[in-house]
């Protein structure tokens, strides 16, 4: 990915943000800023990219040329989430993002992991007025039906993004997950 991104007018990546401590933002050409959820996209881009994460936002294209899919997710090849687009690359591992307005927001959680899920292990999502329990007591009940789930962040309403599940970890990796993304 890294040759493929730069100020070089046949570099598909253009970087649309650098932070004193190495992190970046990097959006393909191909990313609209008239998508609905553009905004969202850079939002949680810059915020992890402050804290010194480099963030590739990657295009929601279908039916493209198997020589640009390879280009860009290459590293989904050979894997289950092959021929998927999922919305962004923090420091090399892929992440999706999901919103959905919904009055019930137990039907948006669900909603949200459900459609997620399908792009990447590791999720952003926009966070469901519901409590941690209940949201981890959902992940775990996937976990246990054999879906795959690495890592589920919340994006708040505040701007915050704390990290809600990691895989394998205890209560207190969970912490310091949120310390390293720092949040409270």
């Amino acid at each position: 990915m890294e040759n493929l991104i730069g100020k070089d007018e046949t570099k598909p990546f253009r970087i649309v943000a650098t932070f004193e401590n190495g992190g970046w933002v990097a959006v393909h050409e191909n990313v609209s800023e008239q998508e609905s959820d553009y905004q969202k996209l850079m939002t949680i881009a810059l915020f992890f990219a402050k804290r010194g994460k480099q963030v590739t936002l990657t295009p929601k294209l279908t039916r493209f040329p198997k020589f640009e899919y390879a280009r860009i997710y290459g590293s989904l090849i050979g894997t289950k989430y092959e021929g998927k687009c999922p919305d962004m690359l923090i420091d090399g591992k892929w992440y999706e993002h999901e919103g959905f307005t919904s009055d019930k927001p137990k039907n948006a959680f669900r909603n949200m992991l459900t459609h997620g899920l399908k792009q990447a292990s590791k999720l952003i999502i926009e966070a469901p007025n519901l409590t941690d329990g209940y949201m981890l007591r959902c992940i775990y009940g996937r976990i246990k039906c054999g879906l795959d789930i690495d890592e589920i962040y919340l994006h708040e309403d505040n701007g915050n993004i704390r990290c809600l599940y990691k895989n394998k970890t205890s209560i207190n990796e969970i912490d310091a997950c949120r310390q390293r993304i720092g949040s409270h």
